[in-house]
C-alpha cells in the first residue's frame, strides 16, 4: 500500500509538470532588443620627454670626458580652481674614454647625486627615475653634489655645482593645430642656454636657442607638427634652461650641467 501511494504521487507530480510546461509554451515570448556596442574614442597616450644627452649641449661637452646632468622639472596641475606646482628631481650621467666622443659610454662605478644612487643602464649611461616611495625624486636643497666611485679609466671624484636656473614660465596657451605653424612663448631669467621641445606621438623635436632674459618665442613649422597625435593633452611642450660648469678632476675634464625644466600638456586639433 505504501509503495502504491508513492507511485500515485509520482504520476500526479509528472502530470503537474507537463501541465506547467504546456502553459509556459502558450505564453508570449519577451521581445529582445539588441543595443549596438558603442566604441569609445581612443584616449591619446600621454607624451613623455626623453633624457638630455651630451650631444645636444654642443660645445659645452665637445672636449669633456663626461657629462653629469642634474634636472629639476616643474609641472602645474589645476584642481578646484587652484594651481599646484610639483617639482621632480632626476639626474643622468655619461662617461667616455675619448674626450668629446659620446657615441659609446663606459662604466664609472657607482654614481650618486645628492646621496641618491643612479642606475647604470645597458649602454653604460646612468639614470635616476623617481619611484613610488619617493615620487618627487631627488631633492636639490642648494645645488647638485655628485659622487663617482670610479672604474677602469675613470678615477673616483666628487663634484658640486650649485647654480640652477630660475624656473621659466610657458605663456602660450592656445591649442596646437596639426600641420600648422605653432609658436611656443615663454618668460625666462638668465641661463647659459635654452632648449624648447615638443613631443606628441612620433614627434620629438628639440631646438636649442641662445638664452635671453624676458619674453621669448620659438616657432615650430607645419612640417614639424604634421605628424602630431590629435586630442586633449596629446602634446607636451617643454622649456629647459641650463647652466654649465667645467671641472678638471684628475687627468680628465667633466662638464656639470644643471637644468630647470617646465612642462605643459597642450591640446592638438
Amino acid at each position: 500500500m505504501i509503495k502504491k501511494s508513492f507511485k500515485t504521487l509520482s504520476f500526479a507530480l509528472l502530470a503537474l509538470l507537463v501541465t506547467f510546461t504546456s502553459c509556459k509554451k502558450d505564453e508570449p515570448e519577451e521581445a529582445v532588443t539588441t543595443v549596438p556596442a558603442v566604441t569609445p574614442e581612443p584616449t591619446p597616450t600621454p607624451p613623455t620627454a626623453g633624457s638630455p644627452t651630451p650631444a645636444q649641449f654642443g660645445n659645452a661637452t665637445s672636449n669633456s670626458d663626461g657629462a653629469l646632468i642634474a634636472i629639476k622639472t616643474a609641472s602645474t596641475t589645476s584642481a578646484a580652481g587652484q594651481s599646484f606646482e610639483t617639482v621632480i628631481g632626476t639626474g643622468v650621467a655619461y662617461f667616455t674614454n675619448t674626450a668629446g666622443n659620446f657615441s659609446t659610454f663606459v662604466d664609472a662605478g657607482a654614481v650618486s647625486l645628492e646621496g641618491t644612487a643612479l642606475e647604470i643602464q645597458e649602454n653604460k649611461s646612468y639614470v635616476h627615475v623617481p619611484g613610488a616611495t619617493i615620487p618627487t625624486g631627488i631633492s636639490f636643497s642648494g645645488g647638485a653634489d655628485w659622487t663617482v666611485a670610479g672604474a677602469g679609466s675613470i678615477s673616483a671624484f666628487n663634484a658640486t655645482f650649485s647654480r640652477f636656473p630660475a624656473t621659466p614660465d610657458i605663456t602660450s596657451t592656445a591649442a596646437i593645430k596639426k600641420n600648422s605653424v605653432y609658436t611656443v612663448t615663454y618668460d625666462a631669467a638668465s641661463s647659459d642656454t635654452v632648449f624648447v621641445s615638443i613631443y606628441s606621438g612620433l614627434v620629438s623635436i628639440t631646438k636649442g636657442i641662445k638664452a635671453k632674459s624676458g619674453s621669448n618665442s620659438v616657432e615650430f613649422t607645419a612640417a614639424e607638427t604634421k605628424d602630431m597625435t590629435v586630442g586633449d593633452g596629446a602634446a607636451l611642450v617643454q622649456v629647459a634652461l641650463a647652466n654649465f660648469k667645467t671641472d678638471s678632476l684628475g687627468s680628465k675634464n667633466y662638464v656639470l650641467i644643471n637644468e630647470t625644466v617646465v612642462t605643459e600638456l597642450m591640446k592638438v586639433e
